[in-house]
């Protein structure tokens, strides 16, 4: 039948390939299915069986027999049952259980018979080509279900097929998400995704109603890991995941507080479809073939958590100079948004390294490597902006009491003992080549900590100006600040750090300065 079909595309003809039922020589309705040809010529659809029409002997051989070809369709149906009734040709299509109990000289008659309310096959036919093929397996499914409904045979191979095109659907609708994403393509919209969402569950939907009906006995073996409610249970949760992910993609340029915000919101709703797929994996049967969907699922989950936590960083970097009240804190937030992400990232690693994913050993270093280095990046961005915001309040001219300075000093040295801890972090993670610049970038932080500890001794300094000794104390506690600051900006040599070490400079002069004078 596939070769009639490509041999009468070639010569521009309409062609289908039929399947259905076939009664043998006893009178019998067949097991197993057939497929013969429809085609047209014309306005007017002919029927055709090239399987019988080639003469049976030592396999097919070469021997031309006209019995099977351009058969009336009142003498087709007395062996030839189509699924679909539309392709019976008949304005009074036969049902399943005619076909198997009349005698074959009745059928032609019974085929013949006026129908009351005639069944306009040559429409359904026009419609049916008309559909796409997400939208005629569904119809053609419908159809045969109302008129073949019974028949153990029929009911396994609509739902066969209809299940076949549900994952087809999946398939295509997983392909197009994931390009959406990976390219930066425009995103799938709502609209179209709900449609294709609609034949999905009704393809599953119409195969779950066939395979329930099913009761022969090797059929339904032959079923068992089929099971479309589960399929549908799963496959749904995770293309509704990848329906999100898509909105998790923006240009850093695009990335201020409210698009961040966005990306957040689609990124929890992602890894809450994810989680419920990994949820209804967990129970399926033993050698389902989505029970493999698990590891790559988890490893998608850990891409998404580090994208996001990218996304938190390249909001960060857009704040740069902000310092703020109401910026600092969302800042704050940001940051540790992206190091949540993160650490749910690193304890996805730690679950594909395990069995059953065995995720390799150096694949496992490469990915915690990368990200130990992001979040790396997070907290040396919010410790600058931590610095940045002590800068701030000490530079105030008005309103800095001890109290306020003593919170200010505390603070500054709790961000230096962190800086310290994520520098010895960076040694311990990272090879010596990669940990060099992270630790430049932390030494120079550490510097500004110290000099910010040197202002804070200096404005100490302006409110003791009538208290000598204690006055002389805080500004040796100053200097020293200042000292080490210069000395450990000294040591990394950037740009950034040389105007830190200009800046310590003239305030250990001033310092020294300050001391000398109480000491005459």
């Amino acid at each position: 039948a596939q070769l009639a079909k490509a041999l009468s595309d070639a010569m521009g003809l309409t062609t289908e390939v039929i399947s259905g039922l076939v009664r043998n020589e006893e009178g019998q309705v067949e097991r197993l299915g057939h497929a013969w040809i429809a085609f047209r010529a014309g306005t007017e659809w002919y029927l055709s069986d090239p399987t019988w029409g080639a003469t049976p002997g030592a396999g097919m051989v070469n021997q031309q027999n006209e019995d099977y070809f351009l058969v009336a369709p009142d003498a087709f149906i007395a062996e030839h049952l189509p699924l679909d009734p539309i392709w019976q040709l008949s304005p009074n299509p036969l049902t399943y259980q005619e076909f198997a109990a009349l005698p074959r000289e009745e059928l032609g008659p019974r085929f013949n018979r006026r129908a009351r309310k005639p069944f306009v096959f040559q429409d359904s036919i026009r419609q049916h080509l008309r559909l796409d093929t997400l939208a005629q397996p569904v119809q053609a499914a419908e159809r045969i279900l109302r008129y073949n409904d019974g028949h153990p045979t029929v009911l396994f191979r609509v739902g066969q097929v209809t299940y076949v095109y549900a994952l087809a659907v999946a398939s295509a609708l997983e392909n197009t998400l994931t390009s959406s994403y990976n390219e930066g393509l425009r995103p799938v919209d709502e609209a179209s995704f709900g449609r294709q969402m609609a034949a999905f569950d009704r393809y599953c939907r119409i195969a779950a109603d066939c395979f329930e009906k099913v009761q022969d006995a090797e059929l339904k073996a032959a079923l068992e890991m089929r099971q479309p409610d589960f399929t549908a249970e799963v496959l749904r949760a995770y293309l509704q995941g990848l329906f999100q992910v898509q909105y998790t993609r923006r240009p850093a340029s695009e990335l201020g507080k409210k698009q961040l915000e966005e990306i957040e919101r689609a990124g929890t709703r992602a890894i809450g479809f994810f989680d419920q797929t990994l949820a209804s994996i967990a129970h399926a049967p033993a050698g389902h073939e989505l029970s493999a969907l698990g590891c790559p699922l988890r490893a998608q989950q850990m891409s998404l958590h580090f994208n996001l936590a990218l996304a938190a960083q390249a909001a960060l970097e857009a704040l740069q100079g902000q310092s703020e009240s109401q910026a600092i804190e969302e800042i704050r937030a940001i940051a540790h948004r992206g190091l949540n992400r993160l650490y749910a990232a690193r304890q996805l690693v730690e679950s594909l390294a395990a069995e059953p994913c065995r995720m390799g050993a150096d694949e496992v270093a490469s990915e915690s490597g990368k990200h130990h280095r992001l979040s790396l990046h997070l907290w040396m961005l919010l410790y600058s902006y931590e610095l940045s915001w002590a800068q701030t309040r000490l530079m105030m001219d008005e309103g800095l009491d001890e109290q306020n300075i003593h919170a200010i000093e505390a603070e500054v040295e709790g961000l230096m003992a962190k800086i310290r801890d994520l520098h010895n972090d960076t040694r311990r993670h990272l090879a010596a080549a990669e940990a060099g610049p992270f630790g430049a970038i932390l030494g120079l932080l550490e510097a500004q900590a110290l000099y910010f500890l040197g202002i804070a001794s200096n404005r100490r300094c302006r409110l003791l100006a009538h208290e000598r000794a204690a006055l002389e104390k805080q500004a040796r506690q100053g200097l020293v600040y200042f000292q080490r600051a210069a000395q450990l900006a000294e040591q990394q040599g950037s740009a950034g750090s040389k105007s830190l070490l200009e800046a310590a400079q003239v305030q250990i002069k001033q310092m020294g300065g300050l001391i000398e004078k109480l000491g005459q």
